[in-house]
């Protein structure tokens, strides 16, 4: 069957009749309704003047796959719904709570601004008031309308000022415009039931009332054997407010049927582990993690992960939640990658809870036997070699979800067996040329390097105090990557015009703000005599910077500085690759 069931128009009172009775609904992970009164009222201008205003696309939702909600503001019949709506939201309902009277604002039209105008669009013929608790008692609006109706002796004895109209009379379920102008005509003298009849059926119809009446929606509706991934992928596409609904929020949709709640599983382990908000760890790589150890072989490409069950849910997270922990710990402590921001690649977060998962013996792999857990410390090992290769291979920065497929199931095979070298390792190989290249913080090379600073010799010590640079210091902004030959000195007094190599990871270290500042764009063998601390070489030293007399700082050589300090990083990079 296609994708379609149908394509074309569906008038407005139908759908928001299908809104009323509840046989339309929405996915729960749909945003809520966010949309202003006035933006509701350009809508109703737009459907009032005949324009177009969007499609409506939804599914036949026979697969039942998601939790749903009704639309805000009307009933929540306790029925089987028919219709999931996937985009139009926000305009949808703005249009139920319009004319069908519910939320938070009432919506009218003046009809004597109406008549008396050419354009529609003119301030003040449809207008909104917000619900007072009086209006919410239920005071009839029928009432209100014709006690609005009021005579002006300057225009003659028969001359009639119109007064407001609610909208909500327009759908009204049991009758529509029609009936209710002859029950407001009923109302009047008879003298005046004839032109306020002919006035509102005609005029005030032609004018408004009738396109908004006979307005029709472009509408798709899928066919319902469209599949979950599909689902997804127009969910995140077809979103209008810029924000992309994620995998993580339809998952949680999903399981809520099963009486799982992804979200307050979530909520309580970033209670129990505040390690997961300092890192920013979002609820996507443990869902990662729990698919790529779900199997007999690994897999987490999106279209996996939306085909999670609740028993994989049930049967992993305890053990993958405390496994992401221990791999963050373990870069904190090992790779001392303090904070988020230092975070190399986020990709391998989930392939990272998965590795040590297995390494610590979960349960469900290889047709549900247990994997041989290998001593702590040599799973340990393991994991940080790994962590190095692909922080310098630039493993995550491309493909990442092939990579940690290939990478979880190379790394089970490896902690079982020293000979089966997995392909991050076995085909490593570092230019060192890269160094003089990468100029941001936001590739994992460069990030990488300046953690690799901080596992030198104990740690890289602070230029101010001497003091070892700690997790509090990075978080604080105390200190953050600066140059080591100035900037400005470089280009106003050495003429250097390559701005890769000014900005370059090699020309950068972590240095206090104090120190910066002081620093300016003076001479490295000027800055360096400055600094008050005893400990100046083995300040130095310990963020790989060459020391010494004759060292490049020492007589400002900049060409000179890069080769040394490239060479220093480079062998510390194979170090921490080839697992020393």
């Amino acid at each position: 069957m296609g994708l379609y069931e149908s394509v074309g128009q569906k008038p407005l009172k139908d759908l928001l009749n299908e809104i009323h009775v509840g046989a339309a609904r929405l996915p729960d992970f749909q945003r809520e309704f966010v949309w202003d009164p006035s933006g509701t009222i350009s809508l109703i201008l737009s459907i009032a003047q005949g324009f177009p205003a969007g499609s409506i696309l939804r599914v036949n939702d026979t697969q039942n796959a998601f939790a749903t909600r009704q639309f805000a503001g009307a009933p929540d019949h306790k029925i089987r719904h028919s219709i999931l709506v996937l985009d139009g939201q926000q305009r949808l309902t703005s249009l139920y709570q319009a004319f069908y009277g519910t939320g938070d604002y009432r919506y009218f039209v003046d009809i004597q601004k109406l008549l008396d105008s050419d354009d529609l669009s003119d301030d003040g013929i449809i207008f909104f008031k917000k619900v007072s608790k009086k209006v919410k008692g239920g005071k009839s609006v029928d009432d209100a309308f014709v006690k609005n109706l009021t005579y002006h002796a300057e225009r003659g004895k028969d001359d009639r000022r119109y007064g407001c109209m609610p909208l909500s009379v327009i759908f009204q379920p049991s009758k529509g415009f029609t009936e209710w102008v002859l029950e407001v005509r009923d109302k009047l003298g008879k003298s005046e039931q004839k032109k306020f009849e002919d006035t509102m059926l005609r005029k005030v119809r032609r004018r408004a009332i009738g396109n908004i009446e006979n307005y029709d929606f472009p509408t798709i509706t899928l066919d319902g054997s469209t599949s979950v991934e599909a689902l997804c992928t127009i969910f995140e596409t077809l979103n209008k407010t810029g924000v992309r609904l994620t995998v993580s929020e339809i998952l949680t949709a999903r399981f809520a049927k099963d009486k799982i709640n992804l979200k307050k599983l979530w909520t309580k382990a970033v209670d129990d582990y505040p390690i997961l908000v300092q890192y920013g760890v979002e609820l996507y790589p443990i869902l990662q993690a729990i698919t790529l150890i779900s199997g007999p072989t690994a897999t987490c490409k999106k279209k996996d992960v939306l085909k999670l069950t609740g028993k994989s849910i049930n049967d992993h997270w305890d053990s993958v939640v405390k496994n992401m922990v221990l791999g963050l710990t373990i870069m904190r402590e090992d790779c001392h990658i303090m904070t988020e921001k230092w975070l190399p690649t986020p990709g391998m977060l989930g392939p990272l809870a998965a590795i040590l998962t297995i390494g610590n013996g979960a349960k469900g792999k290889r047709r549900g036997s247990r994997i041989k857990t290998p001593q702590a410390g040599v799973v340990r090992e393991k994991v940080v070699r790994w962590l190095w290769c692909s922080i310098f291979g630039q493993r995550y920065e491309a493909a990442a979800n092939t990579r940690g497929e290939k990478d979880v199931n190379d790394m089970r095979q490896w902690l079982d067996d020293e000979s089966k070298l997995p392909e991050a390792i076995k085909q490593f190989r570092f230019d060192p040329l890269i160094l003089r290249e990468v100029t941001t913080r936001s590739g994992s090379v460069y990030k990488g390097a300046i953690c690799l600073t901080l596992c030198t010799n104990g740690g890289a010590l602070d230029f101010h105090t001497g003091a070892k640079i700690n997790e509090q210091m990075i978080a604080s902004n105390e200190v953050d990557d600066h140059h080591i030959f100035p900037k400005n000195y470089l280009q106003k007094t050495k003429k250097e015009k390559d701005q890769k190599l000014i900005n370059c990871v090699l020309n950068r270290t972590l240095i206090d703000r104090k120190t910066n500042q002081s620093i300016k764009d003076k001479a490295p063998s000027k800055y360096i005599k400055e600094l008050k601390s005893l400990k100046k070489n083995k300040i130095l030293e310990s963020h790989l910077i060459p020391i010494g007399p004759n060292s490049p700082l020492s007589k400002n050589d900049f060409k000179n500085f890069l080769n040394q300090r490239s060479a220093m990083l480079e062998k510390k990079i194979k170090d921490v690759t080839s697992g020393k």
